[in-house]
């Protein structure tokens, strides 16, 4: 008998897709200026993605387009953003459909961060308060 005829749906295995983004200011990744969760499993029985992250379901509709890569998210062709150097370094860690994530990218200054990476590092607060 076929394990899907066993269980019901409520009872389906949970993809997990758990994430902490993180952002600081600098070439590095410490110190941590703003973090946030974003929780994007898959699963019937499972609720809408949520997290700290201030639009979770935007969020993970970007990184699972991008099967979570910072690479894969998606660009703005049209940012123009100021020739001025202030790094922000960017981190992306957790479990996605099972398998082990952790990526950091540092980019020239936070205008290219958001036309990189879409709206995942968009809208959620830089600064700690």
């Amino acid at each position: 008998m076929p394990i899907s005829t066993c269980f019901p749906a409520a009872f389906a295995p949970v993809v997990p897709r758990e994430l902490v983004l993180t952002f600081a200011e600098g070439e590095y990744a410490e110190p941590v200026t703003s973090v946030v969760t974003l929780s994007c499993s898959l699963n019937a029985g499972v609720p809408a993605p949520q997290g700290t992250h201030p639009d979770p379901d935007q969020a993970c509709a970007e990184l699972e387009k991008a099967k979570a890569s910072l690479a894969g998210l998606p660009k703005d062709p049209n940012t123009v953003c100021p020739m001025i150097y202030e790094p922000v370094t960017v981190t992306i860690s957790g479990v996605w459909d099972g398998k082990l994530v952790w990526e950091r990218a540092t980019y020239g200054n936070r205008c290219q961060l958001t036309g990189e990476t879409g709206t995942v590092f968009e809208t959620w607060p830089f600064r700690a308060d």
